[in-house]
């Protein structure tokens, strides 16, 4: 079998299952938080807008300056354990071996905010910035790269049944060390600007 890399829109069907779920749960974690600093008329959650879902944007937030930025939302269980951002550079479906860039290099928001999974921790990265990094540490280092196969526990479990969403990312993982980023606790609202 020839494989494919072409590029491939995101869909709706791709963001279903578990991991989904989490990261919704940390999507709704992250708007109470903004609502919280910002108020409830500032922001603005872009995540059913289709303008804005394939360009990897969940919400839209003016802040006390009057000044607007858009933001991706994350949810990460193991960046506190582990201490590095799992930056995602490449996704491939595996029904048809088409495969797109991942969120790292392709959403077009100006904050990545990371919910840390485990502790509840916020991570809030500059997009320009983190990339800027990305690329100092990768012209220095070997990096580590991990791959998360699917969404979908039962093929995780069997390979005997591919979905149209089930898809391998790829990530590179950089040490937070080598980042620069502003963490925070849900019950200790500070701005991000």
């Amino acid at each position: 079998m020839e494989m494919k890399l072409e590029s491939l829109s995101k869909t709706d069907d791709s963001y279903n299952g578990e991991l989904m779920k989490a990261g919704k749960s940390g999507e709704d974690s992250i708007y109470s938080w903004l609502i919280n600093l910002y108020g409830e008329q500032n922001i603005e959650r872009l995540t059913e807008n289709s303008m804005y879902f394939y360009d990897d944007i969940d919400f839209k937030v003016i802040n006390h300056k009057r000044e607007s930025f858009l933001i991706e939302v994350k949810t990460d269980f193991y960046i506190t354990k582990t201490k590095n951002l799992a930056f995602e550079y490449y996704r491939l479906y595996l029904l048809d071996l088409k495969g797109y860039e991942g969120w790292g290099t392709r959403s077009n928001a100006n904050k990545l905010i990371i919910k840390a999974g485990e502790t509840g921790k916020i991570y809030v990265f500059d997009f320009v910035e983190l990339r800027e990094e990305v690329r100092a540490y990768l012209s220095y280092e070997k990096p580590k790269v991990v791959s998360v196969l699917s969404n979908d526990k039962e093929i995780v479990k069997q390979f005997t049944e591919i979905k149209k969403d089930s898809k391998i990312t790829f990530n590179i993982l950089i040490p937070l060390k080598n980042l620069t980023y502003k963490e925070f606790t849900p019950h200790n609202p500070q701005g991000l600007t």
